[in-house]
């Protein structure tokens, strides 16, 4: 009977430490899975990360979309800074010769520049511009006129400007300077410009090919 009792008691306590290990075991195994937090924190964290690439990419798209959409540059060009003339002509009339070259901008006349030469009497240039309706706006001319003195007298050259502005083909406004003296100019300035203005512009349509 004593035997009996002692194996019982023997077995038993083999059961519960096999019981006991197995409950370490599985303990052990469970700890050396990542938290479910730790997880999720990760999960967050490349979720947030994922917008920002996004929003860069998005950044590069829109400037190369208002790149794209830019403008081009203005074909017209400006004072002191024109590109080469579409047509270039000359005339003379008794004791002027001239060369003029003309600027077109689709199809329409901006602009003439031309350089007149008087032989012993003197020369001067003349840059005329023109409106959209093809009528001058402005009319500039620089120069130096040669006097020849009466007898003996030694000739003398005087530099002068003009400087008018129109509108709807009309004279509104502008400024003369004769030998260093300001001034308004006189009325036959006035017409014998407006007349050069509608005269450049009838050479330069004349020669102009509208196909070009």
């Amino acid at each position: 009977m004593a035997i009996r009792e002692i194996f019982l008691i023997t077995a038993c306590a083999a059961a519960l430490s096999a019981c006991g290990d197995r409950d370490t075991t599985e303990r052990a195994d469970t700890a050396i899975e990542p938290p479910a937090e730790d997880s999720a924190m990760q999960s967050a964290q490349e979720d947030t990360d994922a917008p920002a690439q996004s929003s860069e990419t998005a950044a590069d798209q829109a400037d190369t979309a208002l790149a794209d959409a830019a403008p081009a540059p203005q074909t017209r060009p400006a004072d002191g800074a024109m590109n080469a003339p579409t047509l270039q002509g000359s005339y003379s009339e008794g004791d002027l010769s001239a060369e003029w070259d003309a600027w077109f901008v689709d199809g329409q006349l901006i602009r003439v520049v031309e350089r007149q030469d008087l032989g012993e009497y003197g020369g001067s240039e003349v840059l005329i511009q023109y409106g959209a309706d093809g009528q001058p706006v402005k009319f500039t001319e620089t120069g130096e006129r040669v006097i020849v003195g009466e007898g003996s007298g030694e000739p003398e050259t005087l530099p002068f400007a003009k400087e008018l502005y129109f509108e709807n083909g009309e004279y509104t406004r502008g400024h003369s300077n004769q030998d260093g003296r300001e001034g308004q100019p006189e009325d036959r300035e006035v017409f014998a410009a407006t007349q050069l203005a509608l005269d450049a512009r009838e050479r330069a349509l004349e020669k102009h090919d509208p196909a070009e």
